[in-house]
């Protein structure tokens, strides 16, 4: 403030102008005062002189330069047209001292109390520079603190969320042991969701024809971002060549993407190099859009693409599988198709029991395996230690035993009591039938309807 008020102070020969303006007004006003009202002789003889009130306020006020000033524009107001004659008894030295004296004194005094006032002017400003330093490094320590305040709950929000990620992760991953691809697929969403949070992002499966979309979040209607990657698009040919993500960080990915998203990774098995699908982001916070996030999409689609060729190779294990559950004695239908082409080619004779529950209206999930679970019990706890029990398919909802030896009336006995005793503990209800087998078709030998 004070530096711009020195700014805009003017000056006249190097003296500021409201000094010089103050110190004129002042003589000519005392002057004219004594001319008028007084002697006429400048106040000559007064002692001490009224003059050294504008050379005192001067000096002090504004320095040495225009207390000088103040005393030379004196000396001329009180000599000018006014020097005292020499005394009669008064000697040369005695008359020139007695006209030297005040001026002397006058400027000696604007002098010594000007440089005092410099000095400490000087003092101030020394002074009010360290103050003005010490605000600024105060500033700058203030600044750096709120920066490292932000940065460190920054950093505590992003250990929150890694914690919270790891939470997720684990949940999700153990999803993924049920080995079913649209399962998988399901892990992966909520997956992405909890530990990349991406705002917009879709999932696409891999075919002959390219990459088709299953799943996509946060996608609003006015969007177009592709639903289906032909095999000859730039990005499903990057993806299939090389292999690795994309991201529109290099700018030769970022035309491979052509504004279809910010990232896309394959979904891959890094042992055989098999692509099962993709993982394509197309909007993320800025804040997410860090190495880190970048390294777990990675790591998250070869994870994924490891449990899809685990499920790949599971699926194909239990097609040709003889058991179902090993440790309740059930067995696949890959065995039963084996026994069936067997007593046909040896021409035996057999009869198969084939129990399809009938799924009511209202029933969760769960309680369906509860009763599927319970009605195997059932049928292995019924059946004779010799007969076999297969499973039509893991989420069907029917079995078939087969009972060698049995007569037909013995099989359909044995057939009712096993589905009326099921009915009870399930609350479910059942189709029955009971099957030929060996050297001619399969047909139903269970004509009439079971007793309620």
């Amino acid at each position: 403030m004070e530096e711009e008020t020195e700014c805009r102070t003017k000056y006249i020969l190097g003296l500021r102008r409201t000094a010089v303006v103050e110190t004129l007004v002042f003589l000519i006003g005392l002057t004219l005062l004594n001319f008028f009202f007084g002697s006429g002789e400048r106040f000559i003889g007064v002692n001490p002189h009224p003059f050294w009130i504008i050379i005192l306020l001067v000096t002090v006020q504004y320095g040495t330069r225009e207390g000088i000033f103040a005393a030379i524009a004196s000396i001329v107001f009180l000599y000018a047209g006014n020097i005292p004659p020499m005394a009669f008894n008064e000697t040369l030295f005695d008359y020139r001292l007695r006209l030297f004296l005040q001026p002397t004194l006058w400027i000696v005094t604007a002098t010594v109390l000007g440089e005092m006032r410099l000095r400490v002017e000087f003092d101030r400003q020394r002074y009010r520079d360290a103050a003005k330093k010490a605000r600024s490094e105060a500033e700058t320590i203030a600044s750096a603190y709120e920066q490292l305040k932000e940065r460190k709950e920054q950093v505590e929000v992003r250990l929150a969320s890694q914690m919270d990620t790891l939470a997720t992760a684990y949940s999700s991953l153990r999803s993924l042991e049920s080995l079913n691809p649209a399962q998988i697929f399901v892990s992966l969403k909520d997956f992405v969701q909890q530990s990349v949070k991406p705002e917009k992002f879709s999932l696409y499966a891999f075919s002959e024809g390219g990459f088709e979309s299953v799943i996509h979040e946060g996608w609003d209607p006015k969007d177009h971002y592709q639903r289906r990657f032909a095999i000859d698009h730039p990005l499903t040919k990057t993806l299939l060549s090389r292999k690795r993500m994309v991201c529109v960080i290099n700018a030769d990915d970022e035309k491979v993407l052509e504004g279809e998203g910010i990232l896309a990774a394959p979904i891959l098995d890094k042992e055989t190099g098999e692509i099962f699908g993709m993982l394509k982001i197309e909007k993320m916070p800025f804040s997410e859009m860090h190495l880190s996030n970048l390294e777990t999409c990675e790591t998250l689609c070869e994870v994924i693409g490891t449990t899809f060729a685990n499920a790949r190779k599971f699926k194909a294990l239990e097609r040709t599988s003889m058991y179902e559950d090993y440790e309740k004695g059930i067995y696949s239908k890959a065995l039963y198709q084996l026994l069936d082409t067997l007593f046909k080619r040896e021409r035996m004779d057999g009869f198969s029991i084939v129990l399809a529950l009938t799924r009511e209206k209202g029933l969760s999930n769960d309680e369906v395996q509860t009763a599927r679970k319970n009605a195997f019990l059932v049928a292995r706890s019924l059946s004779p230690k010799e007969a076999w029990v297969f499973s039509e398919s893991k989420h069907d909802l029917a079995l078939r035993i087969v009972v060698p030896g049995l007569e037909e009336n013995a099989t359909r006995s044995l057939a009712l009591k096993i589905a009326s005793r099921i009915e009870e503990v399930s609350s479910m209800t059942l189709d029955v039938q009971v099957l030929a087998l060996g050297g001619s078709e399969e047909k139903d030998l269970l004509k009439k309807e079971r007793p309620n």
